[in-house]
This record gives C-alpha cells, sequence and structure tokens, in this order.
C-alpha cells in the first residue's frame, strides 16, 4: 500500500497517517464499478476484441484493448484506437449488442465484505460509473447490489453526461459535500473526474486496468494493491 499526498517527480513522501486519518473520517465512498469493484478487463478485452473485428478494423495491438476500461464509450475507441467519431460509435454500437451476452462481472474478492463493513461502520456506499446506465445495472443486478447500495449513477446521455456529473449526482442524492466523500478509481479518469468535485481519490492497481505511475500523476491520495489494502486505507 502506498499513501502519497502532494506528490511531484521529486517528492514522492509518504505522509500515511494524515491521509488515511482523513479518508476514515469521510462517510460517503463512492466507487468506480469497471476495474474497481468488479472484475471486468477479461470481458471488456474479450468483447472489444471482437467488436473491433466486427466493424472490419483489424489493424489494432490487441494489448491497448485494455486501455478501454475508464475512458467513457464511444470517446475511448477514438482515444485508444484513434477512430473517426462515427467509427467509433458503431463499433460501441456492437460492442453492446455483445456485451449483453458475453459480459462477465463478477465482484473482486473482498469487495462484498468491505461493503458490507462500511455500512456496518455507519458509511454509505455509492457507485458512480462512466458505463451506460443500462449496461451498469445489469452488471449491479447480477451481483445482487441494487438493494446494497445507498446509489449508483451512470451514463444517461452520452453527449451529455460524464463521471463527474455522476458523482456529484450521488453525492447530492444522497446530502454529503465534498468534505464527507472521497472517491475509489482504478484508472486517472476517477481523479479528473473526483477533483472538480472536490473530492480527493483513492487509486485501485488491484484490477491490472493500469501501472502506479498513471494513478501518482494523476494525483491519487492513496494507491492500494489489494482490496484488503483499501479496507485498511477506508476503515480503522
Amino acid at each position: 500500500m502506498t499513501v502519497m499526498q502532494n506528490v511531484t517527480a521529486t517528492n514522492k513522501s509518504l505522509v500515511t497517517s494524515d491521509v488515511v486519518s482523513d479518508l476514515q473520517n469521510r462517510s460517503l465512498i463512492i466507487f468506480d464499478f469497471d476495474g474497481t469493484m468488479a472484475d471486468t478487463l477479461p470481458t471488456i478485452v474479450s468483447t472489444a476484441k471482437m467488436a473491433m473485428t466486427d466493424c472490419g478494423h483489424t489493424d489494432f495491438i490487441e494489448s491497448d484493448l485494455k486501455k478501454l476500461v475508464g475512458p467513457p464509450f464511444p470517446y475511448a475507441y477514438e482515444l485508444v484506437f484513434g477512430l473517426s467519431h462515427e467509427d467509433a460509435v458503431a463499433v460501441t454500437k456492437r460492442y453492446r449488442e455483445l456485451y449483453v451476452t458475453t459480459g462477465r462481472w463478477p465482484l473482486f474478492e473482498g469487495m462484498r465484505s468491505l461493503i458490507d463493513d462500511l455500512h456496518a461502520a455507519g458509511k454509505k456506499v455509492a457507485v458512480a460509473s462512466s458505463k451506460n446506465l443500462p449496461m451498469l445495472e445489469i452488471g449491479l443486478k447480477d451481483n445482487n447490489l441494487i438493494g446494497v447500495l445507498d446509489a449508483y449513477a451512470g451514463r444517461i446521455d452520452e453527449a451529455a453526461t460524464d463521471k463527474i456529473t455522476a458523482i456529484a449526482h450521488v453525492m447530492r442524492q444522497l446530502g454529503f459535500d465534498a468534505s464527507e466523500s472521497v472517491m475509489v478509481g482504478d484508472r486517472c479518469f476517477d481523479m479528473e473526474a473526483a477533483f472538480p468535485n472536490q473530492i480527493p481519490c483513492i487509486g485501485v492497481l488491484y484490477g491490472k486496468t493500469t501501472n502506479r505511475q498513471e494513478l501518482i500523476d494523476a494525483g491519487a491520495v492513496a494507491i492500494v494493491d489489494t482490496v484488503e489494502d483499501l479496507h485498511h486505507v477506508l476503515l480503522a
């Protein structure tokens, strides 16, 4: 487990006690879904590969497919593979057609216990995702989380809804301000959505969707290697 504050290229000092104390005092824990709460990397990669191929895009580096976890679709295909917007929209459409039948979204080992322990400690637990809302709800339902989470938000309108809005929505819905809330995510995009809402973001590596340096550069206040480490950061 690595805990950092004000990290720069030349300053990587650890301030474990101060950061952890602040995080453990926060009452609303907002999770990203893909790669943070659920192990969706394998199914996203395999489904995206099929969608790209079905749409005639075969000249791509397969190892880049995992970079699709994090940024919203269809923008992710533009960002990672340089597709035009029109092509990205077409691949996204095919991806979603496939995903509803091929998708797998098991929770990471220890995640359900963490959610239960957070609730037992009197905290609220929410999900804010860039995932299309109907697909997010499928994943939550399959893990029996709809009635467990205190709130969740996904993308409703791809032209107008983003993760910044999703985080703000669950904070507003549950009545918590920035000083009471924290985000947990696996990519730089989670930090980029948390900071405009003035809340800190914990970066996680157990989803294997990125590397430590990305999370450091993005400004994560803590970086954890395992769900168990996340448990220690969030709960005394």
